[in-house]
């Protein structure tokens, strides 16, 4: 075996690459049939979309070349993110062998900055890429997309402090001032002074209910994949932040009397929630 291994990489510069890639790869798949077990809700809860392909086959004789296109439209690329995170579609696991026999012979046209693609195709084995382990169908058509865990072990601290500050200002802010836009669908950019009366915090999303001239209003705002926060009005608030894809929503809290508040487990379920990888 070792002396094939050594004809091989001789005779064809490329082949010790392409073995590393696949042995790459079959990790990965590893992890990724984990996952394929899941339906299209379980995913966009654990998982981002984190790059989208079309593929297309170009051939020439018994060669043939696999082309895979990132979405650079933007209203195509919101409208996947959005399905998938609405849950619809189908998601399959692509054969582990199948993409190993093509990957050789697989480009990949990625985004440049401005949403622009690359002007020439790259070869996956010059990039160190595999080919995606998932096919996403939607309203019929098909996309090769990869999928990365929203919440990794090194960032589980900084969410988890996030959180926590986020929680302690919406317990100390019951029943009094928060500054928020009321029209939830927009960015939040034109704030109105209402009431909080109730909220629930989970890792990834909060429900609110606020209420404004007598009016009781509420939200769930999901699918939060970051939180920040800064001081604003002189350093009497803190503006939230919540980064959910491609909408970010704002709020304004003022600093409760007694920052140090007991995290309510039944509400706050970051250990529950969050992901650890490891």
């Amino acid at each position: 075996m070792a002396i094939l291994e050594n004809v091989m990489s001789a005779v064809f510069p490329g082949y010790k690459r392409i073995k590393e890639l696949q042995i790459v790869q079959g990790s990965k798949h590893k992890v990724a049939e984990e996952i394929a077990t899941k339906s299209v809700r379980d995913y966009q809860i654990e998982y981002n979309i984190s790059m989208i392909y079309t593929l297309s086959i170009e051939e020439e004789g018994n060669k043939k070349e696999f082309y895979l296109t990132e979405v650079v439209d933007f209203g195509e690329e919101e409208l996947i993110r959005n399905s998938y995170l609405e849950g619809r579609g189908h998601i399959l696991l692509i054969n582990a062998e199948e993409k190993k026999k093509i990957v050789a012979d697989a480009y990949f046209h990625n985004k440049r900055e401005a949403g622009q693609l690359n002007l020439a195709a790259v070869k996956a084995t010059q990039l160190g890429v595999t080919i995606p382990d998932f096919l996403y169908m939607i309203d019929g058509r098909e996309y090769l997309i990869l999928l990365e865990p929203k919440f990794m072990m090194r960032n589980e601290g900084k969410r988890k402090g996030e959180l926590k500050r986020l929680y302690q200002y919406l317990v100390g802010n019951l029943g009094k001032q928060i500054d928020i836009d009321i029209n939830f669908n927009e960015a939040g950019c034109y704030e109105d002074y209402c009431k909080l009366i109730y909220f629930r915090l989970h890792s990834n999303s909060l429900f609110l209910v606020v209420e404004h001239d007598g009016e009781i209003l509420s939200h769930t705002f999901e699918n939060i994949n970051d939180i920040a926060a800064g001081s604003t009005y002189g350093g009497e608030a803190l503006k939230f932040w919540l980064y959910m894809g491609h909408r970010t929503y704002r709020f304004y809290l003022y600093h409760p009397k007694e920052t140090e508040i007991p995290i309510d487990s039944a509400i706050y379920q970051v250990s529950k929630d969050i992901i650890s990888l490891g």
